[in-house]
């Protein structure tokens, strides 16, 4: 149910040239690394990472950790997540590693085991133990390490936690993390995301799934096509005054004749028919959907009922066009 295509912010660290005297094999081993992060051709790029490991691998080169970590990262943008997870674990196994090179690793190889849907509880203990190096960097050494740098770390973490609680079908802590992610990040790809599952759930007729993600995405964003999800979900569980609310609320940004449709039968069945007429009669004439030709049968239908006679249907329809500026 849940997909996740947000790219999360890694670095590739580069390495600068040890002051100290090398040997010839530590001067070769070095030029190889620095010529594998620097092609821009990903498959060829790993190509030059693994002659890299069988040529040096097994002498514990101070560049060893530096290639699996940044192979991993290659391969995560290639969605290689088997591999993301061979050569992450790896370098995860360095104990020399700095607080932001393990927390961007954690983020990644958790997200990998997401992805392979494996693994979930280790995963979740990467991602937590990414935010919380992020977390006490940003506390502590905040001046010293580019507080931005590591807020997008913390953004990317509370991401991949979230998308780890989906996984587990823990949707409250997973909308709770998303909400923690896009409070750092600001990236829209995660109210889409969220919105997009929104409507695989209610297509699925699992509305109180979709309440969640719609409302979530409306509270964080105020997006009137959320506002317009978000009350056709409250209309399916009988939330009729909510329903009413954010229909209202996305009327209000986009004018729309299923929207007013929808605001006209809810005033119907509230007991507020003239209220009703008017958001009729809007929706008969904005005629930008098969709505608008449902919404004047039912205008009529109720006017008669109402009225005896549908004699003042014209001056209403004349009316919502003076309203929204249609000639």
């Amino acid at each position: 149910m849940i997909k996740k295509r947000l790219t999360i912010l890694l670095f590739i660290f580069y390495l600068v040239m040890p002051s100290m005297a090398q040997t010839t094999i530590e001067e070769d081993a070095y030029k190889l690394f620095i010529k594998a992060i620097q092609e821009k051709n990903l498959s060829k790029r790993i190509e030059i990472f693994n002659e890299y490991l069988n040529n040096y691998a097994k002498l514990g080169l101070m560049y060893d950790k530096f290639v699996y970590m940044n192979l991993a990262f290659t391969y995560n943008d290639l969605r290689r997540f088997d591999k993301v997870v061979e050569s992450g674990e790896k370098a995860l196994s360095f104990s020399d590693l700095g607080n932001m090179e393990r927390a961007n690793l954690l983020n990644v190889v958790a997200g990998a085991y997401a992805e392979l849907n494996k693994n979930l509880e280790k995963a979740l203990n990467y991602s937590k133990t990414a935010i919380q190096i992020a977390s006490n960097s940003l506390k502590v050494e905040s001046q010293a390490n580019k507080p931005e740098e590591w807020k997008k770390v913390l953004g990317a973490g509370h991401f991949v936690e979230g998308s780890i609680y989906f996984k587990r079908k823990e949707y409250k802590n997973g909308l709770d993390s998303w909400t923690k992610a896009y409070k750092e990040l600001r990236a829209p790809e995660i109210i889409k995301e969220i919105r997009k599952n929104g409507k695989s759930f209610y297509a699925d007729k699992k509305f109180g799934e979709a309440e969640m993600f719609f409302r979530t995405s409306y509270e964080l964003s105020k997006d009137p096509e959320c506002a317009y999800w978000y009350g056709k979900t409250n209309y399916q569980l009988s939330h009729k005054s909510e329903a009413l609310e954010y229909f209202k609320i996305a009327y209000s940004k986009k004018k729309d004749s299923e929207i007013a449709y929808n605001i006209g039968i809810l005033l119907l069945q509230a007991n507020r028919p003239d209220e009703a007429f008017n958001y009729l009669s809007e929706a008969s004439v904005l005629n930008n959907s098969k709505f608008s030709g449902d919404a004047r049968k039912l205008l009529e239908s109720e006017y008669f009922k109402k009225f005896g006679n549908i004699d003042g249907i014209p001056k209403l329809l004349e009316d919502a066009k003076k309203r929204l500026g249609i000639s």
